[in-house]
């Protein structure tokens, strides 16, 4: 939701509503109005119920607990050295999720909910990376032949969503940096795929294909010693039956919303 004020007759964005925290000014997460005497949050996400994962990557520096705060909560297990640190977060006194590209991942039971079929969806995440491997760095996997894979070939800056053990669903190229946060996203509206990084869409195609599930994991390939991903990573989000993004869009400013 974008807050509007009026200046000289023309309603226009309004900056982002900050509290001062510790010094630091900090993003509002809660704005509440007052209806038939019954407080209601303002900030919503109309797609909050179609939501089957939201990791914030909250929590205390050097926990191993990550907590999914999707309507239908999944537990989350951390790999290896994988936790939540402080350290880093796209969001001033935030934190995210660290992982050191050895052995270290995050992975999620199965469910059907996982299992995005022919239909909409969007799977998007803040990532930072800390190394950018040469080759193999896989950032998604839902860990199956058949399911849906996001990674970096052999080659650097050629990139692939596949079904994965099939066949490739789109190519793309990307060369991030180190030290940068990144807001990733594909969105599947209608048969069309489309990836953005930070709002700006990078690679579109037409996409019919039934992506299977067996759990889902962050940070590594179904098989692969070689595939972990070096970086820190937050606000990871599965929306089943809706593409969010069809267009360019502003990334988000604050935490994805709870409702």
């Amino acid at each position: 939701m974008t807050l509007y004020a009026r200046d000289a007759g023309v309603w226009k964005p309004s900056y982002e509503p900050s509290v001062r925290n510790s010094a630091v000014w900090r993003p509002l997460r809660e704005l509440y109005a007052r209806d038939a005497g019954v407080w209601k949050p303002i900030l919503v996400d109309p797609n909050y119920s179609s939501v089957v994962l939201l990791l914030h990557g909250d929590g205390t520096n050097g926990s191993k607990t990550i907590i999914d705060n999707s309507p239908t909560p999944k537990t989350v297990t951390a790999l290896g050295d994988a936790q939540i640190s402080t350290a880093e977060s796209v969001f001033a006194g935030g934190s995210s999720i660290s992982l050191d590209g050895s052995g270290d991942y995050i992975t999620v039971p199965p469910s059907t909910d996982f299992a995005l079929g022919s239909g909409d969806f969007t799977l998007e995440f803040f990532i930072r990376f800390n190394v950018l491997q040469a080759v193999n760095s896989n950032m998604v996997h839902t860990n199956i032949n058949s399911g849906i894979a996001i990674y970096q070939t052999p080659t650097a800056g050629s990139w692939q969503i596949a079904k994965a053990g099939v066949a490739s669903e789109l190519a793309f190229s990307w060369s991030p940096v180190i030290s940068t946060w990144y807001h990733f996203a594909v969105s599947r509206t209608s048969g069309t795929m489309k990836v953005f990084v930070d709002g700006v869409q990078i690679a579109t195609g037409a996409s019919a294909t039934s992506f299977l599930q067996n759990g889902f994991w962050f940070g590594r390939d179904y098989l692969g010693s070689l595939s972990y991903s070096n970086c820190w990573a937050e606000e990871i989000r599965i929306t089943k039956g809706v593409g969010r993004y069809t267009a360019a869009f502003t990334p988000p400013t604050i935490p994805f919303k709870d409702r």
